[in-house]
């Protein structure tokens, strides 16, 4: 091999080694700041259990009612009450175009089971009043859509249950 040939070779050789040590400089350089990023950002993302104190802030929803013409909905918001003894259940509505948000429609603490009348102008409801600050049997309710107060209208003993 002549001179300027070994050169060559030499040259070769040793940029070949460099761009080895850089490519294996850079992947370590990678995967750390990889095993870095993924361990931060673990730790930002863990979760924590659900413990009994987190249920007071918790909001059920049930009992979901469609409108005879299918434009609303009605449905039983549930919230833990401030005294965290009990469930204080109102009756909220909502536009079944999504283009509203939900609103409250009772002002009640124990008002469930709403109902839709046939031609959707009214709805029923049970409503159980509240005497020295325990809820009583449940009473029929009814409340008009275009408009006013709702009223109770049964005063049953033992209360009533399951309108249809």
């Amino acid at each position: 091999m002549k001179k300027h040939e070994t050169r060559a070779v030499r040259s070769t050789t040793f940029r070949h080694s460099i761009i080895c040590h850089s490519f294996e400089l850079r992947h370590s350089s990678f995967v750390i700041l990889l095993a870095i990023v993924c361990g931060t950002a673990t730790g930002f993302a863990q979760k924590r259990a659900i413990t009994e104190k987190d249920l007071w802030d918790f909001v059920w929803i049930g009992d979901p009612q469609v409108s005879p013409d299918g434009s609303r909905v009605t449905f039983v918001r549930v919230t833990v009450n401030e005294k965290k003894e009990g469930y204080n259940t109102s009756i909220w509505a909502v536009s079944t175009s999504g283009n509203e948000q939900p609103h409250q429609l009772t002002k009640g603490d124990h008002d469930t089971t709403p109902r839709w009348s046939p031609d959707g102008k009214l709805l029923l409801f049970l409503r159980s009043p509240e005497k020295d600050g325990k809820p009583e049997s449940p009473q029929l309710s009814i409340l008009p859509m275009a408009g006013g107060d709702s009223f109770v209208f049964t005063d049953l003993p033992r209360g009533a249950s399951n309108p249809v």
